[in-house]
C-alpha cells in the first residue's frame, strides 16, 4: 500500500477557478482582446498562463508576457483569493494522515501561495509541501 499520497492544488484540493478565470478576464481587458465567456476560459485552469495566452487569445510571445503580467498584478492582491477548498479535503487529508499516510501538495506556486489562508497550518492540516515552481503563473 502506498505510504506518500501526491496531490495538485489547483482542480484537486481547491476550487480556484473564479480566481483563475477573473484574473484572465482583467489581463484579456487590458490587452483589448475581446472578451470570451468563462466557460471558454477553464481551459486555462491546469495549463501555463504562458501556452494558453496564444492558444486562447492568439497572442504573440510578446503579449503573452505582457498579458502574463496584468495577470499576475490581479491574482497577488485579489484573484488567489477567489478560491476555497472542496468539502470533505481537510477531513480526508486528517484522516489519511492519522493513518500514517503522507500527503503532499505538488503546485507550480510557492507555499506562501499554496496556503494562502485555505489551511491554517500546513502540517496540522494534514499536509507536507512540495512545490515545482516555474514561471507560468
Amino acid at each position: 500500500m502506498y505510504q506518500y499520497l501526491l496531490f495538485d492544488l489547483d482542480g484537486t484540493l481547491t476550487d480556484s477557478a473564479e480566481g483563475i478565470i477573473k484574473c484572465v478576464q482583467y489581463a484579456a481587458e487590458k490587452m483589448g482582446a475581446i472578451q470570451k465567456d468563462a466557460e471558454e476560459l477553464r481551459v486555462f485552469i491546469g495549463p501555463p498562463l504562458s501556452e494558453s495566452f496564444p492558444k486562447v487569445y492568439g497572442f504573440t510571445a510578446e503579449e503573452t508576457q505582457q498579458a502574463i503580467v496584468y495577470y499576475r498584478e490581479r491574482f497577488k492582491p485579489i484573484g488567489m483569493f477567489e478560491n476555497a477548498v472542496y468539502e470533505g479535503i481537510p477531513e480526508m487529508l486528517k484522516t489519511m494522515k492519522e493513518h500514517g499516510k503522507i500527503n503532499l501538495i505538488a503546485s507550480q506556486y510557492d507555499e506562501a501561495d499554496c496556503s494562502y489562508g485555505l489551511f491554517d497550518d500546513p502540517t496540522k492540516d494534514g499536509f507536507w509541501f512540495v512545490s515545482y515552481p516555474c514561471e507560468c503563473r
